[in-house]
This record gives structure tokens, C-alpha cells and sequence, in this order.
């Protein structure tokens, strides 16, 4: 399917909302979770989708696009990152894990989303191919996570 600039630059848009919102759910993880491997864990990823989100932006501006401050991802996704934030209030980190796996699997579905649906420049793909692989291979470390438990 051929995507107008415009759809491509709302879907980077969307993307980086994701990336925010994991930025934001795991600094929130790492400033909640009592465990220092995992507080150091949380914060790494926290600075890797730091990085998404200045390579996301990078491609809305290289299609002349502008960089929307808030977004309208997925409502589903957002909320899945508020779970993450009200399980860190109470501190539980079972509850903590589990809502960085579900904000990670919302995320995957997302970037699912874009590989597979749009028509997009090779760089754009390999950006967007890269971040999938860190979110996946993110989730497999929380993942762990929740067997030592």
C-alpha cells in the first residue's frame, strides 16, 4: 500500500509517542523498583528509547514533517504505560514487571504495525527494524525478570 508523506510522518509521530512513553514507564520503573540490577536495567532502556525518539524524530524532519509534542498512538498503549506508573506507586515489583511486559508487548504490536503496513524508505525500515529488535529484546529481560522472582 503507498503511503502519503503526511501518513508517514503521523505514523513516525506515533512511534515516537511509543518511545516517550517507554522513556517515561521505565524511568518511573527505575525510580520505584527496589533492586539495584534492575534499577540500572530500567534506566538503560529508558536511555535507549531516548535514542528512539531522536531517530524517530530525525525521519518526520527529513520528509519536511512536523515533530507533534503529543500524540495520538495508540490509546491502548498509553494506558499500558499508566498501569506502569500506578504499579510503581505501590512499589510491588511483580506488578512493576508485569506492566513493563505489557507496555513492551503494546509497543512490539506497534511496530508490527508499521513494518508490516507501510511503505517506507530503507533507512526508515532499518531505524524501525532496530528499535523492534531493542523493544524485543527488552521484554525478554523483564521477561527473566519474573522467573527470579
Amino acid at each position: 500500500m503507498e503511503y502519503t508523506m503526511q501518513e508517514r510522518i503521523s505514523k513516525y509521530n506515533d512511534l515516537i509517542q511509543i518511545a516517550t512513553d517507554g522513556r517515561n514507564g521505565y524511568n518511573n520503573a527505575a525510580e520505584n523498583v527496589d533492586d539495584a540490577e534492575m534499577e540500572r536495567q530500567f534506566r538503560e532502556f529508558a536511555q535507549e528509547r531516548e535514542g528512539y525518539i531522536r531517530e524517530l524524530q530525525r525521519l518526520v524532519r527529513l520528509l519536511n514533517g512536523e515533530v507533534r509534542e503529543e500524540g495520538s498512538a495508540s490509546a491502548s498503549l498509553h494506558r499500558a504505560w499508566i498501569d506502569v506508573k500506578s504499579a510503581f506507586t505501590s512499589g510491588d515489583r511483580e506488578a512493576i514487571v508485569n506492566a513493563c511486559i505489557t507496555g513492551e508487548k503494546s509497543a512490539l504490536k506497534e511496530y508490527e504495525s508499521a513494518l508490516k503496513d507501510m511503505d517506507i524508505t530503507s533507512e526508515a525500515r532499518d531505524v524501525i527494524e532496530r528499535h523492534y529488535r531493542g523493544i524485543k529484546q527488552a521484554l525478554e529481560t523483564i521477561k527473566a525478570y519474573k522467573v527470579h522472582q
